[in-house]
């Protein structure tokens, strides 16, 4: 399961990226502190539509949870749909999943 908007939010502000209210909805404030995330990252991110640079997002916060999801790239592979998955069980509590199939 991918990220929600207020999970997205919540990460945001605690990096203090993100002035706004914590309301769900991926306005210009949320997308600004996005943007910034993933140029720290060096990602060249123009010409990228709103759901890829989120993707890219998602990405990035598993990747820093120490979960292997290839490359920070946008786009949704096998490696981010296991990624996701490995980031909800550890929500839940759960640190048994592998952080990527292969190792």
């Amino acid at each position: 399961m991918a990220l929600s908007p207020i999970e997205i939010q919540t990460i945001l502000k605690a990096r203090g990226l993100y002035p706004g209210a914590l309301d769900g909805l991926l306005g210009k404030q949320s997308r600004a502190g996005i943007d910034i995330v993933l140029n720290r990252l060096g990602l060249n991110i123009s010409g990228w539509v709103d759901v890829r640079r989120q993707i890219a997002f998602e990405q990035s916060i598993y990747k820093e949870a120490g979960i292997e999801v290839g490359a920070i790239d946008g786009l949704v592979g096998e490696q981010t749909r296991y990624a996701r998955e490995v980031y909800a069980d550890r929500k839940k509590g759960s640190n048994d999943a592998e952080t990527w199939r292969d190792k």
